[in-house]
C-alpha cells in the first residue's frame, strides 16, 4: 500500500504465477495507467464469470421486440430480446435493450457484466472497464 506500484507492477509481470493472487492491483495498476484494455483483459482472465441466465433465442425478433415494450419489466423477455441483437449483430440496440434492464431497483449485477463484455467485444476498454466497476460495485 505504501509501496512503489510500478516495482510491484514489474515484479508480477516478471512472476505470472504470482499474478492469479494479485490480479486486482494489476487491474487498477493498469487503469491509472489508462490501459484499460490491459485492465479489462487482466480481471476477465483471473475473475471469472458470474452465473448467467440461459438466453432463449427462439421467436422472431419482431415478437420479442413487441412483447419487451408490452412488459418491458419483464427481464427474460429483455434478456431473450438482447440476445436476438446480438445474434443479429445490431449491438447498438443491445446495449439500448441493456441498459433499459439495468433501470430500477434490484436487478440483477450480472447485466453490467454482459455490457462489460459487449463493449469487449467492440474493443471499447474504457467502456469495458468501466462496466466492469460497475458490476464488481455491485457485489461482482
Amino acid at each position: 500500500q505504501k509501496g512503489d506500484p510500478e516495482a510491484l507492477a514489474q515484479i508480477l509481470l516478471a512472476h505470472p504465477e504470482w499474478q492469479g493472487n494479485q490480479w486486482r492491483f494489476l487491474s487498477q495498476y493498469y487503469a491509472s495507467a489508462s490501459n484499460y484494455q490491459l485492465a479489462y483483459e487482466t480481471a476477465r482472465r483471473f475473475a471469472g464469470k458470474p452465473a448467467l441466465p440461459t438466453l432463449r433465442l427462439n421467436g422472431a425478433r419482431s415478437d420479442l421486440e413487441r412483447e419487451a415494450l408490452l412488459r418491458p419489466d419483464d427481464l427474460s423477455i429483455g434478456l431473450a430480446l438482447y440476445g436476438a441483437q446480438v445474434k443479429d449483430g445490431s449491438i447498438d440496440e443491445a446495449f439500448a435493450t441493456l441498459r433499459r434492464l439495468k433501470q430500477g431497483e434490484g436487478r440483477p449485477r450480472y447485466l453490467s457484466f454482459m455490457e462489460a463484455e459487449l463493449f469487449g467485444s467492440r474493443g471499447a476498454w474504457k467502456e469495458a472497464w468501466a462496466a466492469w466497476q460497475e458490476f464488481v460495485a455491485t457485489g461482482g
